[in-house]
């Protein structure tokens, strides 16, 4: 991409406005406020200009769990569980991003923020992602206040779905087609171990050998644009 400004760096360098990194000049000017100036060859010092693009972003989350307890003695409780967990993700990305008429003049055929142009066309993704998150507990009543538990599970972390658009030709050509850009990360899994210990005033009562399960289900929908 460096490469492809190349002629844009050697005009604004050859008529005297640095192209590095530092925005403000010494003296307190900005001199990136010359560039339309130059390139327009002196005809104009504003040119108006306007792009916009979209993301957006659905997720619909399905979630099974289920407990299951065992009291092998009055002191002791021992609890295994799992959670089915099924996530639907989709990503969307669209933009209207016109070639910049001044880079277009020094062979540069892109937007002013050099991003691709769908020409309103919305790409969209989707992928679905599955889980098993298993987890153990133990417990164990020391006397009537007191008992220590530890707990072993393991934990996920969303998967990102994320889509934008890639310039089908370099920027030295003049065309604007796009073609979806997708990416897509899958964070590994981890494991989670806890262990503590609480009290009270009040006795401890054992819970009676049981299993506890349920259903979740969850929605969520983002957009952005700019």
């Amino acid at each position: 991409m460096a490469r492809d400004f190349a002629p844009i760096r050697q005009i604004l360098n050859g008529a005297g406005l640095s192209t590095g990194t530092a925005c403000v000049a010494a003296n307190g000017t900005i001199p990136a406020t010359r560039a339309t100036a130059i390139l327009s060859r002196g005809t104009a010092t504003v040119v108006p200009y306007s792009a916009s693009f979209a993301n957006y972003g659905n997720t619909d989350t399905y979630s099974v769990f289920a407990d299951a307890t065992w009291i092998p003695t009055d002191a002791l409780e021992l609890t295994a569980g799992a959670r089915v967990l099924i996530e639907d993700r989709q990503s969307g990305y669209s933009s209207v991003m016109p070639d910049s008429r001044l880079l277009a003049g020094a062979g540069i055929f892109t937007s002013l923020l050099a991003a691709a142009n769908t020409k309103g066309q919305k790409f969209t993704a989707e992928r679905s992602y599955a889980a098993i998150l298993p987890r153990f507990n133990a417990l164990y009543r020391l006397n009537d206040d007191v008992n220590v538990y530890a707990t072993v599970s393991k934990g996920r972390r969303s998967p990102v779905v994320q889509l934008d658009a890639q310039r089908i030709v370099p920027l030295s050509v003049a065309s604007s087609g796009a073609i979806p850009g997708f990416r897509s990360f899958r964070p590994k899994m981890s494991g989670i171990t806890r262990a503590a210990s609480r009290g009270g005033s009040a006795p401890f009562r054992a819970r009676p050998r049981s299993s506890i399960s349920g259903t979740r289900v969850s929605r969520s929908r983002c957009s952005k644009t700019a």
